[in-house]
């Protein structure tokens, strides 16, 4: 299904699947690798996503239905409907020459964070260390079925297609090379301490976690499966902007050590994928604004750039990322 809005019959069998008996009304949510819709229908706020048709398998996506049941009981994440067969996943007849797997989640309420300070980002650490350990709980008692089932979350995979895009780009062709370079050996690093690869949430940032009555709630888990520790816990500061970057790192860094996440050698090694992380960004963040022509990039990437450098510079140099931001 691409961006246009489905066909009333398509809302029709829907509604029938689920048998949804009252009107039924939708906004577009977002539209990103999955397009999802906010949906009121006898008198409930749901949350449909439609999802890709090439990314993910039908078994895949079951999985992360039974992972958010088997989590709901140790940290706040939404339900998901079953529809009249009992299934999570729905495949509806083709709309716009497509067929669609769709599924419907509760509405979790809540506020996204949109200016943390030091306190909002100790608790956020807080809250991932319950995440992680409920993840990892999940998926021992499954014997690792959902490990087995979902992606696999690697750096190598996170930069193959940006570098090489990149290297193309004349300004940025020694990043891209030095990226190559630091997911090489964060891969060297994980195969050395399997016991830091777990199940993982797989796109961690404030946009995905929710605060409501002093509860943090987690959402859009279209992207987890196993990986280092590592990847859940840069992700969350990837995308803050540079003049927030020290205050949130210290923050976010201390609660991580308070909670145990973060072994006494293991900054460095956040400090590199955090740089191959922000990479990935500035690569997605340059498509979206220049499409194919990655050497035109608009001049406000170029910090970012730098962020990336300072990072990989830190790494190389055996300095903290505080210590690299003059903390």
């Amino acid at each position: 299904m691409d961006a246009t809005p489905p066909s009333p019959t398509w809302w029709h069998r829907l509604a029938e699947r689920y048998g949804f008996g009252g009107r039924l009304r939708f906004d577009w949510l977002a539209s990103g690798e999955n397009h999802s819709f906010l949906i009121e229908c006898d008198g409930r706020l749901l949350v449909l996503r439609v999802y890709r048709a090439d990314r993910h398998s039908d078994e895949a996506i079951r999985a992360e239905h039974a992972l958010l049941r088997d989590l709901s009981g140790d940290v706040h994440v939404p339900g998901v409907l079953a529809n009249r067969d009992g299934d999570t996943l729905t495949v509806l007849a083709p709309d716009q020459d497509r067929a669609s797997r769709v599924a419907i989640f509760t509405l979790v309420p809540g506020e996204t964070i949109e200016t943390p300070d030091a306190s909002n980002w100790r608790a956020f650490g807080a809250a991932v260390a319950s995440l992680l350990r409920a993840l990892d709980r999940a998926d021992r008692v499954s014997g690792e079925y959902y490990s087995r089932v979902r992606p696999r979350l690697d750096p190598a995979t996170l930069v193959t297609r940006p570098a090489a895009e990149l290297a193309a780009a004349a300004p940025s062709r020694s990043l891209a090379r030095r990226i190559e370079d630091a997911a090489e050996a964060l891969d060297r690093r994980w195969r050395r301490a399997p016991d830091r690869r777990q199940l993982l949430h797989g796109d961690l940032q404030m946009g995905n976690t929710l605060r409501s009555d002093r509860r943090t709630a987690f959402i859009d888990f279209d992207d987890c499966g196993a990986g280092p520790i590592y990847y859940d816990l840069a992700t969350p500061l990837c995308a803050v902007g540079l003049e927030s970057f020290p205050d949130a790192a210290a923050a976010l860094i201390d609660s991580y050590r308070e909670e145990q996440l973060l072994r006494s050698d293991e900054e460095r090694w956040l400090t590199l994928f955090l740089a191959v992380r922000r990479f990935w960004l500035l690569w997605w963040q340059g498509r979206r604004c220049a499409g194919a022509e990655i050497a035109d990039w608009p001049d406000r990437i170029d910090p970012e750039i730098a962020a990336v450098e300072l990072l990989l510079d830190a790494f190389d140099e055996d300095t903290s990322i505080l210590a690299a931001l003059g903390r």
